[in-house]
């Protein structure tokens, strides 16, 4: 799939089905989310995935966003350290930057591999960090659900670009 139409078809999924999704899968997801650039590479970031049934159903109760089962869970965590790889603590906005990039990378590598996905904003921070065990220094920050999808995902509504961008100055295009 070429990148452009990977972008361009790409939709998010509320319906899954109960079919699990390969672990090889999983971590080509991960392996794509960990190539996005972060400000000064600090990578400050930490995935966690959920496939057991039950945690799943767990973390359902935490995210009052998440509409269907999915097969499993990408949990999106900053760390609030400096990263030990690299001695880096990111600048909070730059680190919202890696984070969106790593989500974009993620979403793209699963569409491209026909799995639906669905970032989920709405949950209970703290109860999830609590149902995981995280540290102190791991935040989580954004759920993606993950799964075959059972669902035709409405195609989005997309702005005109004449509306969203301007050349050299504004109102020129």
């Amino acid at each position: 799939m070429e990148v452009l139409e990977a972008i361009q078809t790409r939709q998010s999924t509320r319906l899954f089905q109960q079919n699990p999704i390969a672990v090889e899968a999983l971590k080509q997801l991960i392996e794509a989310a960990v190539r996005a650039p972060t400000a000064s590479n600090a990578q400050n970031w930490v995935f966690g995935i959920v496939t057991d049934p039950l945690k799943l159903e767990s973390l359902r109760s935490l995210s009052p966003g998440l509409i269907g089962h999915p097969a499993a869970m990408i949990i999106f965590c900053i760390r609030t350290d400096p990263n030990p790889e690299t001695g880096e603590l990111q600048i909070p906005e730059y680190t919202w930057m890696g984070i969106g990039s790593a989500l974009q990378n993620c979403l793209l590598m699963a569409h491209s591999l026909g799995i639906g996905t669905r970032p989920i904003g709405s949950y209970h921070k703290k109860g999830v960090a609590i149902y995981l065990n995280l540290p102190e220094n791991i935040l989580p920050v954004l759920i993606m659900a993950v799964g075959e999808s059972m669902d035709k995902p409405r195609k989005p509504r997309n702005i005109n670009i004449e509306k969203v961008c301007f050349w050299e100055e504004w109102g020129e295009l």
